[in-house]
């Protein structure tokens, strides 16, 4: 009998220890951002634009629409950035994506250091693609509920000749209120 329990005890000490470090290496990645760069989802046009302009970064008319807003400079997780640009479907924000600025390496080293810092807050990813000219890394974190109501997308655009990497949030629930979604048009950006 004392035999069988100090085998039990160990063995059972080594399961918790085990599923412990599951628990905290599955509750370690962040959930699903209610924001993007302070700017929570649903916010109006009116308040996308005084966030973006008290942080000094100057909107392009060039760009800028009735359902998008575009703004030039500023970094993203110590990354200088081109352009940013916030989506809005029924005047709410519901997608954004930032252009960086090359950093004079290898096109694809800033397409991995991007990677890391979004793997490093929200885990790894679920899908990705190592397509010579477009590789692409999404992220699908959960919200409270458990739901999968964001998409974080990282992708390099290398078949035009504007090569550039692109991060990208979207809220996918939101997005669903775009009328004939066939999503929203990037030219010009």
């Amino acid at each position: 009998m004392k035999s069988l329990i100090s085998f039990r005890i160990p063995s059972i000490a080594a399961v918790i220890c085990i599923w412990l470090t599951l628990a905290v290496r599955v509750g370690a990645a962040a959930p699903a951002p209610d924001e993007f760069f302070g700017i929570k989802w649903g916010a109006s046009e009116e308040d996308v634009k005084a966030a973006m302009t008290a942080k000094n970064l100057p909107i392009v008319p060039r760009y800028t629409s009735d359902t998008k807003l575009v703004f030039s400079g500023g970094t993203v997780a110590g990354f200088e950035t081109e352009m940013w640009c916030f989506c809005f479907v029924q005047g709410k924000f519901y997608r954004a994506f930032v252009f960086f600025k090359e950093h004079g390496g290898p096109p694809e080293t800033l397409f991995k250091e991007v990677k890391k810092v979004i793997t490093e807050k929200y885990g790894e990813r679920q899908k990705e693609t190592y397509k010579p000219d477009e590789p692409s890394a999404e992220w699908h974190p959960t919200d409270a509920s458990g739901r999968q109501d964001i998409l974080i997308l990282v992708v390099r655009h290398t078949k035009s000749d504007d090569k550039r990497l692109r991060l990208e949030y979207k809220n996918v629930a939101m997005e669903k209120l775009v009328p004939g979604k066939t999503g929203p048009k990037d030219e010009g950006l």
